[in-house]
């Protein structure tokens, strides 16, 4: 194989790396975009509430998260391995009796419910219910929401493809500028659908532009404010899920290294 094959070789894998890479952004670019013009049509007709209001709701999602979590300490973990050996069930299915498996196995029923107590929120204040819609959305360009191994999202999908046409473009020479251009193209368009950052010198690169958002439907910066506000209670409810039960397990792995035979 000469240099130049090798080169080919390389630069046909990239490119179709490129399509592989696009094709959940490709695919979920319809029903994102829907829902951004759902979000827009929503915000240009709310009538804000109360800032008072706002925080209150956002403090009461706060504390009902917290009530469903287990907490990295000693009676919580202990309340968990004593229900194990009380509960048939558990102590003798051999993946339960394993309270890590079980706390693990059960973040997709907390988080359920947190969804559940964002629902109810939604029917009370409409900030609520076009922050959920937000919340969802950035699930999906970070990762949570597509169901990509790795959860790689949208953001990481478009970050990486850029990669590819700066390697393709700095090293594969000529026959391949029509293609460089073709996926550039590409590119723009599912920046501008996606509604993302498209600058790689930003530090936002990739990441769903919310700002655009709020200047296409011209928020006030008081309401810009109240949607922060909503928008970082709604994502908080879920990641403190996650977050809480994943120290709840490594201090359960603590507790079983010091004391054998824990589990």
């Amino acid at each position: 194989m000469t240099v130049l094959s090798a080169r080919k070789m390389v630069c046909d894998k990239l490119s179709d790396e490129f399509d592989t890479l696009l094709k959940p952004a490709e695919a979920a670019k319809r029903g994102i975009k829907d829902q951004i013009n759902l979000v827009k049509s929503k915000l240009s007709l709310m009538e804000f509430s109360p800032v008072g209001e706002i925080n209150a709701a956002a403090t009461g999602l706060e504390n009902s998260v917290k009530d469903i979590i287990p907490e990295a300490n000693a009676p919580d973990i202990s309340e968990i391995t004593d229900f194990i050996a009380s509960c048939n069930f558990l102590n003798t299915n051999l993946m339960f009796k394993n309270p890590i498996a079980l706390l693990k196995g059960g973040v997709a029923s907390a988080i359920a419910q947190a969804g559940g107590f964002v629902d109810d929120l939604t029917d009370l204040l409409p900030e609520f219910d076009a922050g959920q819609l937000l919340g969802n959305l950035l699930n999906k360009f970070s990762g949570a929401g597509l169901g990509l191994p790795g959860a790689l999202g949208i953001t990481g999908i478009m970050q990486a493809a850029d990669k590819i046409i700066n390697c393709i473009a700095g090293r594969c020479g000529g026959d391949f500028t029509a293609r460089v251009t073709d996926m550039t193209d590409t590119l723009d368009e599912l920046y501008t659908d996606l509604n993302l950052v498209s600058d790689p010198t930003d530090a936002n690169w990739g990441e769903f532009d919310i700002d655009k958002i709020y200047d296409d439907v011209a928020l006030s910066t008081q309401e810009r404010l109240q949607m922060t506000t909503v928008v970082e209670s709604v994502q908080n409810s879920q990641t403190a899920v996650t977050d809480a039960i994943s120290d709840t397990v490594n201090a359960t792995k603590s507790a079983a290294r010091s004391v054998e035979g824990l589990f």
